[in-house]
């Protein structure tokens, strides 16, 4: 080796250790001050290559990236990001040497002096120049290091000068305090606890100190109850101010201190977590927290109604007492309706949380004579509530209307005959699919059709009690009275339910493109989508059964002329060639024989004898086509891409369990749920409603089949969430309006960082106001501090545009900045898109597995509409658009672990201006702009 080789391998990086030493000793920050910047060997890009951690995060949230990749719970101190910090330790404090021989050094920021860390957190001198390395190689140390990073100035001096309770949580909390320690807030000697001064008496009696004593406060909350009592604190301070209101109690309210203790009870025994099993803190979904979190409160700490604790007895104890449920108007409490869903099941808290949140939507404002049908439809939500929520979807608000739906579905079941149970249940979801899909694309009004669902939930009213709907009656009322009302002049019967689901032949105007015309028809895409489902399922069609009712029909007219008959004969012997009747099985039940019955039934047209055995025999004939054709359209609208491999395998359809039991038997009238047979296919069990949520990948769409490469990506749930985003978002709910009046708050917001960044505590209270994460708020402090030009842009670059949205305050209808939002289902069970409320993602940080961080990223359809706006196009176009762009924004976001929500709201932004172009012309070809000939 040369000597200059020498000197630049090993001479100069001794010699660059010893003046970073130097100057960070210089620099070291003076007693009291809040944040240091201090060295880091190896660098930025060494640290976050060792994570595994893509893309080149600002030096503020480097560090805490790469704690929550190298201190996850599942990793070990063997793992490859802590080896290298060992190694960083070991060496000099110039670092290890890139792969070109150059010397790398960053500085980055710690909170607090380097003298503070030795003595509180180390109990060794650690010099300015390794600190950073001890602290992210540290598990105490850097837990420590992620709670302190979250305080704001007045807080963070309060510990500056309280080494003994930082060393203490460094000994026995650490944890905790560096999950829920951002909500920890000093001023004066004192912690300000939710709900203020008035609140004070309540803490002090759940967490044994008074919060003027702060560094005993704290001290207990980061212990008692193996750190439960921080995520309680946190979990309080980080609600609305309705319902913060509802989990302290309205003030003045009889035994308020105690239901307090009691709430506290619930969280400090609950199950769905463990603090002390690792950090990140993993946690159920449905834990109290989440049940204050979506229960509705009004302003004065009550719950929404319908909230009768009455009511909500009777639900929870299955419906039994429904009659009574308005005898007992007390009002429901925190602690009384977090501990009942607590006592439920693991897997029953959703459905039950769903309950809760369905009723305040649609029975806010019922009577307590209703109560007793309000009770009926809660206590069916569990096993019932894919038809529930359908109804809601639709438009019903009534309590008896949904009342007299679940017992019209529940009759449909009430024979002996399950196969026949199975033909209604699947003929009647057809029709609600539909009657949704109608109602959402604007083809018939919500006030249509309530008066077609009384008329379908009245069609067993002369049936015998206890035997459900005779048989053939909703497909004569399909024929009858839905298809003759809606499509009169129609002579298809598939023509007008494509038709009306899709919203097929309404044009949104016309727009120039690429020297083209171009007409807007939304629904010209979703029909062609729809009919290339069908005919790649081979269906059976709407006009199939039709026609067999017709030919029935005949045969059971004792006076039909010969004409007639003969009529009879060819349209049974055009069917007759279906393939439908060979299937011995439909629908997991055993097939009567049903081309033997048609080819009786044409037979017997052409003699003179009583042909009313073949008529009757014809009638489950023609209720098992229209059955099978409803179910078949069912799936096509589900079904996002036509060429998806889903649809190899046949006709998802014909596999469709009502009445399943694979698994955990899925009910007929729940939402549906993709399970896998002993073969190891994969079927649908429950209802037909809501189909899409199955198979909401096949609306994401791709532009390029190209391998964006290896990083973390999102949970799978998440991805699925992503998809169900893209399948509910409704172009026939989007107004240029709306999107102007985002894209103008987007403005207001960028405009509004500038003047936050110079005022610390006016961008806490802005943070908190919009949902910015404490550790954000912070990084976006540091970076506005470097006092350059780009300050204010810098720290705009820690907002995701939902919060810049947010900040900007939009002007138009909620329901309308709604539109544009992110699927819930995970959240609230409910099937549509809404706006992500304003809250951290940290308060749902935790649970794996259920898609909850996709909830929170509504940036996609943001960044949609200014790009809309920008090329002068309209808004209906957004969710075609969105489409493609969700799928670049999720495979290219730079995300340091699937849990990483704002690296995957970034990633809107990260898509270049010039790929919408992209997306707009694909939609001359697969689309909704048709040329203009």
């Amino acid at each position: 080796m040369n000597l200059r080789g020498v000197f630049r391998r090993r001479v100069a990086p001794a010699l660059i250790g010893l003046l970073l030493h130097a100057a960070a000793a210089t620099a070291a920050a003076p007693a009291g001050a809040l944040f240091t910047d201090v060295p880091l060997p190896g660098g930025l890009a060494g640290l976050l290559r060792a994570a595994g951690i893509p893309g080149q995060p600002d030096p503020a949230i480097a560090m805490l990236a790469f704690v929550r990749v190298a201190h996850a719970s599942e990793l070990g101190p063997q793992s490859p990001p802590l080896a290298y910090i060992d190694a960083v330790a070991r060496r000099e404090s110039a670092g290890p040497a890139l792969p070109d021989g150059d010397v790398r050094t960053d500085l980055v920021p710690v909170p607090l002096t380097p003298a503070f860390w030795s003595d509180a957190v180390f109990g060794r001198n650690v010099p300015p120049g390794d600190l950073a390395a001890a602290i992210l190689g540290d598990r105490r140390a850097a837990f420590v290091y992620h709670g302190l990073m979250a305080l704001d100035d007045r807080t963070l001096a309060f510990f500056s000068e309280h080494p003994a309770l930082v060393r203490s949580i460094a000994e026995t909390g650490a944890g905790p305090f560096a999950e829920w320690g951002r909500s920890i807030h000093v001023s004066q000697g004192s912690v300000e606890v939710p709900g203020g001064k008035n609140a004070e008496p309540l803490w002090q009696a759940v967490i044994g100190e008074p919060p003027a004593s702060a560094p005993a406060f704290i001290r207990a909350l980061v212990e008692r109850d193996g750190g439960r009592a921080a995520f309680f604190f946190d979990t309080i301070a980080h609600l609305d101010p309705s319902r913060q209101a509802f989990a302290l109690g309205p003030a003045g309210a009889e035994r308020r201190a105690e239901r307090f203790r009691a709430l506290y009870g619930v969280f400090a025994r609950t199950k769905t977590f463990d603090p002390a099993a690792g950090w990140p803190v993993l946690r159920h979904p449905f834990n109290p927290a989440a049940v204050l979190r979506e229960a509705a409160a009004d302003a004065s700490g009550r719950m929404a109604g319908p909230g009768w604790r009455g009511l909500w007895e009777a639900a929870f104890g299955g419906g039994r007492a429904c009659a009574r449920a308005g005898a007992d108007a007390s009002p429901v409490d925190a602690a009384w309706l977090v501990d009942r869903i607590e006592r439920e099941p693991l897997e029953a808290r959703g459905p039950w949380l769903g309950a809760v949140a369905f009723a305040q939507r649609v029975f806010g404002r019922a009577t307590r004579d209703q109560a007793p049908a309000v009770c009926q439809a809660a206590a069916a939500f569990p096993r019932a509530n894919g038809l529930l929520l359908t109804l809601e979807r639709i438009g019903l608000d009534d309590p008896n209307e949904y009342a007299a739906a679940i017992s019209f579905a529940d009759r449909a079941w009430a024979g002996g005959d399950r196969w026949a149970a199975v033909l209604r249940t699947a003929q009647v979801q057809g029709v609600l699919a539909v009657l949704d899909r109608a109602v959402s694309s604007r083809a018939i009004s919500k006030a249509d059709a309530r008066r077609l669902l009384a008329s379908l939930f009245a069609t067993d009213r002369g049936a015998q009690a206890g035997a459900g709907p005779a048989a053939g009656s909703v497909a004569r009322w399909i024929c009858d009275t839905m298809l003759a009302g809606l499509c009169p002049r129609q002579p298809s019967g598939d023509r007008c339910l494509v038709g009306l689901a899709s919203g097929e032949g309404r044009s949104a105007g016309e727009i120039s493109w690429e020297d083209d015309r171009y007409r807007i028809d939304l629904g010209a895409a979703a029909a062609v989508r729809m009919d290339r489902v069908l005919e790649a399922q081979r269906a059976t069609r709407v006009d199939d059964a039709l026609n067999m009712m017709a030919a029935q029909a005949i045969l059971a007219d004792p006076r039909a002329a010969a004409a007639d008959l003969g009529r009879a004969a060819t349209i049974l012997g055009a069917l007759g060639r279906l393939q439908i009747l060979e299937r011995t099985e439909l629908f997991g039940h055993a097939v009567p024989p049903m081309r033997t019955a048609v080819a009786v039934a044409a037979a017997a047209a052409g003699r003179e004898t009583d042909r009313s055995a073949a008529a009757g025999s014809l009638v489950g004939v023609a209720d098992a086509l229209m059955a099978d054709a409803l179910v078949s359209l069912s799936y096509a609208m589900a079904i996002g891409d036509p060429d998806d491999a889903v649809l190899m395998g046949g006709n998802l359809a014909h596999r469709h369990l009502f009445d399943g039991t694979l698994g955990p038997a899925t009910p007929p009238w729940h939402t549906p749920d993709e399970v896998r047979t002993l073969d190891g296919t994969w079927v649908v069990e429950g209802s037909t409603l809501m189909l899409r949520l199955v198979y909401a990948r096949t609306w994401l769409r791709r532009l390029s089949i190209q391998d964006p490469g290896k990083r973390p990506r999102p949970d799978p749930q998440d991805v699925l969430v992503f998809g169900e985003t893209e399948a509910l978002f409704n172009p026939f709910d989007l107004t240029d309006a709306s999107r102007d009046a985002i894209v103008a708050a987007l403005g207001r917001g960028r405009a509004a960082i500038a003047r936050l960044v110079r005022d610390p505590d006016a961008l806490w209270a802005a943070a908190a106001d919009v949902g910015l994460g404490e550790w954000r708020c912070r990084a976006a402090l540091l970076a506005a501090g470097r006092g350059s030009a780009a300050s204010a842009r810098g720290a705009a670059d820690f907002f995701s545009l939902l919060e810049l949205m947010r900040l900007g305050r939009p002007d138009a209808p909620r329901g309308a900045i709604d539109a544009w939002g992110a699927a819930t289902r995970p959240i609230d069970g409910g099937p549509w898109v809404r706006m992500p409320a304003a809250r951290t993602w940290e308060d749902l940080q935790g649970p794996r597995g259920v898609g909850l961080l996709a909830t929170q990223v509504a940036d996609v359809h943001l960044r949609v509409a200014e790009e809309l706006s920008a090329l002068k196009l309209p808004a209906s176009l957004a969710p075609d658009v969105s489409a493609y762009a969700a799928w670049d924004a999720m495979t290219e976001a730079m995300m340091a672990h699937p849990d990483d929500w704002f690296a995957a709201a970034r990633g809107a932004v990260a898509i270049p201006a010039d790929r919408f172009l992209d997306y707009v012309a694909a939609l001359t070809a697969i689309g909704p702009l048709v040329p203009v000939r």
